[in-house]
């Protein structure tokens, strides 16, 4: 841009920021940005997990900007692919349990595996959670599982049972595991969760709950009550029909 290095070679001398200069550079990631995506849904993408810059001087007064992704999630997942999932992880081995997160209809948006790992020095149990997607290079389309988790926003759990029993009321816990255990409890509820825990309830998409009655059911320790009391004022924003949380302090009175 003649104009912009023109203005731009006085405003220098006098020292500080360049606006024309950091306009000009703003305005090419956009650029490349726009092309990358373009290449990643000609490839039937919808989605790039991870993204990154190089911007570097090629001769005097010019400048190269590139954008780059290391792979692009394809979703759903192709039902042939399912078939070469994989059994275990480089790292951790055997995964202990295994959930398939699955759109409305039915199909596959990824796999979430939890590992674990036994105690730490103080005696807790650990454990350690790797979500599994259907990717295509962007270099060169090739399609492979990548231990890499969806972009945001994230699919909650179960989504096909909450479109099919679309009347029922719905239980929203915190972890796959506590999902599981409140479906066989509480059968009448369609029980599901989120991604990631506490940390990542921001992540996940919670529009399928607009117009449901919502029965959240925290973990019993301060993370997991401060999480839920958020959630519930964000379930109420997007419109649920209702939202009650179950009083954890409750189970530790003892009966008369």
């Amino acid at each position: 841009n003649i104009g912009a290095n023109f203005v731009a070679s006085f405003r220098a001398i006098g020292g500080g920021e360049v606006n024309e200069y950091t306009q000009l550079v703003y305005d090419s990631r956009q650029q490349v940005m726009a092309r990358m995506w373009e290449q990643a849904t000609q490839r039937g993408a919808n989605a790039i997990v991870a993204c990154r810059f190089d911007t570097g001087e090629i001769a005097a007064q010019f400048s190269e900007v590139c954008c780059y992704g290391t792979a692009v999630a394809v979703v759903p997942i192709p039902a042939e692919s399912m078939r070469s999932i994989p059994t275990k992880h480089g790292k951790h081995g055997l995964p202990s349990k295994v959930w398939l997160y699955k759109d409305a209809a039915g199909l596959a948006l990824f796999v979430l595996y939890r590992f674990d790992l036994g105690p730490d020095a103080d005696g807790k149990p650990r454990k350690v959670f790797a979500p599994l997607t259907w990717c295509a290079s962007t270099a060169d389309g090739t399609l492979q599982w990548r231990w890499l988790s969806l972009p945001e926003p994230r699919p909650l759990l179960h989504l096909d049972e909450l479109a099919k029993r679309a009347a029922d009321p719905v239980v929203l816990c915190e972890g796959e595991k506590a999902a599981d255990a409140a479906a066989v409890l509480l059968p009448h509820y369609v029980a599901t969760c989120w991604p990631n825990g506490t940390n990542s309830w921001q992540k996940a998409d919670f529009a399928p709950l607009a117009g449901r009655n919502v029965l959240l059911w925290p973990d019993n320790d301060a993370p997991g009550l401060t999480c839920m009391d958020a959630l519930a004022e964000h379930l109420r924003q997007r419109g649920a029909a209702s939202v009650r949380v179950v009083a954890m302090g409750g189970f530790s009175q003892q009966p008369c």
